[in-house]
């Protein structure tokens, strides 16, 4: 799927690649090609030109930049099946605002993938009536984890997922990439304060799905989709519940329950916790019981 973007000789040098364990591809210019893996960091010899890698983001961008501009005045896009592309070059910047990002030096294409079944242990959907908060650093499967528990959510409750990046459903012309639940709907690319005030106007959800919150504009949305009875799934990047807590005040009143994701070993490690003062929901199924922690391997 990624390989149709890249240009011929990037293509050539990772053409016998296995993509199983691969999480990024990172292409900077004059240097070495580095592919990202669970367990360390290969580096190929072929190091793409500056050229090569303008093709490869206008081969992305399906040779019209000019109609992504929103996204990459943003510093990334997103590809179909939810593969979202870090851009870097010269800022150029008007109004204290960048509006477009030219001589691209880099592109780090992060590999989106599907773990069906990975929030089974973690959450029950029968009894999930308390808002949660997934929290990690960057690169540890917070969407992964997200977009399963849409899925598993969405097998018998309505869901709105708010994508405003294009990373959990990954919508391509209308259609779901990822399986998200038969009763889930998506507004694609759509910024999430807006979008959390469509969605509870229009399709009525039991559960909004929303990643990566912080701003103070998503912050007031959410509480007022809470004010109306609804729901909460949503992640925010974070090395733990204290860092979150510094951008998002009042955590305790908005999240009953989090979430924390973090890297040992060659594997995730998941913990679930209650924030003081939330009521005890019913325990999940094994081995996700509270005070104790659930590792997968990081490929699972």
């Amino acid at each position: 799927m990624i390989n149709k973007y890249l240009s011929a000789n990037i293509r050539r040098a990772i053409e016998n690649i296995d993509f199983d364990n691969i999480e990024e591809i990172r292409l900077r210019a004059e240097k070495p090609i580095i592919l990202e893996k669970a367990d360390g960091k290969m580096s190929l010899a072929y190091c793409p030109t500056q050229k090569e890698i303008t093709e490869t983001l206008e081969s992305m961008s399906e040779q019209s930049i000019y109609a992504f501009l929103e996204e990459i005045k943003n510093g990334f896009l997103t590809l179909t099946g939810g593969h979202r592309v870090g851009i870097c070059g010269r800022s150029i910047i008007k109004n204290g605002q960048i509006t477009n990002i030219t001589q691209v030096s880099g592109l780090n294409v992060r590999i989106a993938k599907e773990k069906k079944g990975i929030a089974d242990a973690i959450i029950n959907p029968d009894s999930f009536t308390q808002n949660c908060l997934i929290i990690s650093p960057p690169n540890c499967g917070k969407t992964t984890l997200l977009r399963d528990i849409a899925r598993l959510l969405g097998k018998t409750r309505k869901v709105g997922i708010i994508d405003e990046r294009g990373e959990i459903a990954g919508m391509h012309k209308g259609i779901a990439s990822y399986d998200v639940g038969v009763n889930s709907d998506c507004l694609d690319l759509c910024p999430k304060a807006l979008g959390i005030t469509m969605m509870v106007r229009s399709m009525s959800p039991e559960v909004i799905i929303v990643d990566e919150i912080g701003s103070r504009e998503d912050i007031e949305t959410i509480k007022l989709a809470v004010s109306c009875g609804v729901q909460i799934g949503a992640t925010a990047q974070g090395g733990g519940v204290g860092n979150v807590r510094q951008r998002i005040t009042r955590l305790d009143e908005l999240f009953k329950s989090v979430i924390t994701i973090r890297r040992k070993s060659g594997k995730f490690v998941y913990n679930k916790q209650y924030l003081k003062g939330a009521p005890a929901a019913a325990p999940p199924s094994p081995p996700a019981v509270r005070g104790r922690h659930l590792e997968r391997d990081c490929n699972f």
